[in-house]
């Protein structure tokens, strides 16, 4: 059994919180088959624009994206 890992921050396809969602993405994919990754991230961009998933699941292996709608999410 892998260990977990949960995320509190903006994941793709959001892109305007900058460097740190593409770093998060990398560390993801490239430890993706030694941890268990389940990342909590709001329903939209860091403008407020709105990405249209509630709850979206990864195809990669460990991987889990919980899109959810809520305010002041950082």
């Amino acid at each position: 059994m892998n260990k977990k890992v949960l995320i509190f921050f903006y994941a793709y396809p959001a892109f305007k919180a900058g460097g740190p969602v593409h770093s998060i993405e990398s560390i993801v994919s490239s430890l993706n088959q030694k941890l268990d990754f389940t990342i909590i991230s709001p329903n939209f961009d860091i403008d407020g624009s709105k990405i249209n998933f509630n709850k979206y699941e990864r195809r990669e292996k460990n991987i889990k994206v919980h899109y959810i709608s809520f305010t002041n999410f950082i």
